[in-house]
């Protein structure tokens, strides 16, 4: 086995795993949490991608291939310089959105069942 074909074959792993990544966040996005369209749209999505990779001219194979890549890393350097979100986990960054631990909601019925509670001294 040759060294350009194992090459090929991790560097085509890498990419669909990276587009399996974001036809599954599309999917998230745009229809919601729904199985079926995940195990039915993200295989098609990367066979397809795989097949179109490897009817491609030599020359503009591993071009064609790094575009998944390239919008992983997009994706990242969004989430990092845009939203706050740190790649590693890191605390110090926080996200500029969103309610803190401290402020919480009470929808009307809670109220009322709060305020019971208070009247009977339970609270």
């Amino acid at each position: 086995m040759s060294f350009d074909l194992f090459f090929f074959l991790v560097y085509m792993s890498l990419a669909s795993f990276a587009l399996a990544f974001i036809t599954y966040i599309v999917i998230l996005k745009t229809i919601g949490d729904n199985k079926w369209v995940e195990m039915i749209v993200v295989p098609l999505c990367v066979v397809a991608f795989d097949f179109a990779t490897m009817v491609m001219p030599q020359e503009y194979k591993y071009l064609f291939a790094s575009i998944p890549l390239a919008a992983v890393v997009g994706l990242l350097g969004y989430a990092y310089f845009f939203k706050g979100i740190s790649p590693m986990g890191n605390a110090s960054v926080q996200p500029n959105e969103g309610l803190s631990r401290d402020e919480k909601k009470y929808s009307a019925k809670s109220a009322r069942i709060h305020a019971a509670r208070a009247k009977r001294g339970r609270e």
